[in-house]
């Protein structure tokens, strides 16, 4: 992209992380490349943890987000979607986020009256769809996000959805995943991450 340049530290980008820990709650643990400490950014009652090299919810009532600080709210994002259950609730990859009740997301919804991926901005609780694809997320699907200025493009097995501009959220490095603890199917993995 003109006028941007990536900081790239190897092929795994700034800040990898495989989940190959040993089944350990992801909560406090670091990322192997670029040393990011997973934090829980709400209060609810989800436990998330590593299994079989993914990222999964394992217990809880409700949903909540384990983040990290990326360093910088400018970043090509790619994880693979290593499994996905229907009717899943609608578990997300958000990011240039505050808290649970702000940011910007990628909806993987599953149910089946309108299943697609989904960008959509948070705010004050309350969820606005700025892009709605029309594709419908699978396992194996290669999930990227790039939001290197205010216009957030996301591709899905290479393959552009869409782009939409959502301005200002440009001071806020923290990015991770909404995960409800009643889908113990969804998980993901090789969360990749280039920051400007």
């Amino acid at each position: 992209m003109p006028g941007v340049r990536m900081k790239v530290r190897g092929v795994l980008g700034n800040v990898y992380d495989n989940f190959t820990r040993n089944s350990d709650p992801i909560q406090g643990s670091v990322t192997p490349v670029g040393s990011k400490t997973w934090i829980k950014q709400s209060t609810g009652d989800v436990v998330v943890k590593t299994a079989a090299g993914a990222i999964v919810a394992a217990s809880g009532a409700a949903s909540d987000m384990y983040l990290i600080n990326a360093g910088s709210a400018l970043y090509k994002v790619s994880f693979t979607v290593s499994a996905i259950r229907t009717n899943s609730g609608i578990p997300s990859f958000v990011f240039r986020a505050t808290d649970e009740a702000d940011h910007i997301a990628v909806a993987l919804r599953s149910n089946t009256v309108t299943p697609q991926y989904t960008l959509l901005r948070r705010r004050a609780g309350v969820n606005y769809n700025v892009l709605e694809t029309g594709v419908v997320p699978k396992s194996g699907d290669r999930v990227t996000i790039v939001a290197l200025t205010e216009t957030i493009s996301l591709y899905v097995n290479g393959v552009l959805l869409g782009s939409s501009l959502i301005d200002g959220w440009l001071d806020k490095p923290l990015l991770g995943w909404r995960m409800f603890g009643t889908d113990t199917v969804t998980s993901f993995d090789d969360l990749s991450i280039f920051t400007a």
